[in-house]
């Protein structure tokens, strides 16, 4: 299999893990959550043995469950799973367009040291087209005001980025490249879906205030 080919499934199934069990129902959905919680503790436990920042420790309870949590939360909400797919598209739009933008195009990196492959380029590119299209879908999935779901997108976008160099953090702190080796050619489930699972409380809280 050509190795395009090979990255494109495996973010097919990246994307499947979270989105299918979402819209399956409730025993789905919650077994989803489950995994994701001991997973993710699991890998941050590893990750914050090997790193001598004691401040960080507590995020082993207060990260995983912190997502989760919101995550539930959501779903919960009226047209949940669409909420839940909304944030997905937005903070994974911004990391694709980023790294495809940014790969071919970028030079200038924004933190050489904490994150070598992130550029300005990049940056401003996945910031553009994930506003621009998130702002449509978002026309087309949800009736709310024009303004309130802007700062949503923007919520979503602006914590996933910091999710992302927070991340690179952790990994820099405990001196790894990886939190596991669980998704070829991604790593962890930190790894895969970073902006994501640091975005959720601060996307729940958004909606809470704008929207209901």
């Amino acid at each position: 299999m050509p190795n395009y080919l090979h990255v494109v499934l495996i973010e097919v199934l990246t994307v499947s893990f979270i989105l299918i069990p979402t819209f399956l129902g409730d025993f789905p959905f919650y077994f989803m959550l489950a995994l994701l919680v001991i997973i993710t503790t699991i890998e941050l436990m590893q990750a914050l043995l090997q790193s001598k920042n004691l401040i960080l420790y507590p995020l082993v309870f207060i990260y995983p469950w912190a997502f989760v949590i919101s995550l539930l939360f959501i779903y919960q909400l009226n047209n949940g799973p669409l909420y839940i797919f909304f944030l997905f598209f937005i903070v994974e739009l911004n990391d694709s367009v980023a790294y495809v933008a940014g790969k071919f195009y970028g030079h200038k990196k924004i933190f050489p040291k904490l994150s070598p492959h992130k550029t300005y380029i990049g940056l401003y590119s996945g910031v553009a087209a994930s506003l621009l299209l998130s702002f449509i879908l978002g026309l087309a999935l949800f009736n709310v005001a024009l303004f309130n779901l802007l700062l949503i997108i923007v919520v979503a976008l602006c914590s996933g980025i910091v999710g992302d160099m927070f991340t690179s953090f952790i990994k820099r702190s405990a001196g790894i490249k990886d939190f596991s080796n669980i998704i070829p050619t991604q790593g962890g489930i930190l790894d895969a879906y970073d902006a994501f699972i640091f975005s959720a409380p601060f996307y729940y809280i958004a909606i809470k205030e704008l929207v209901i």
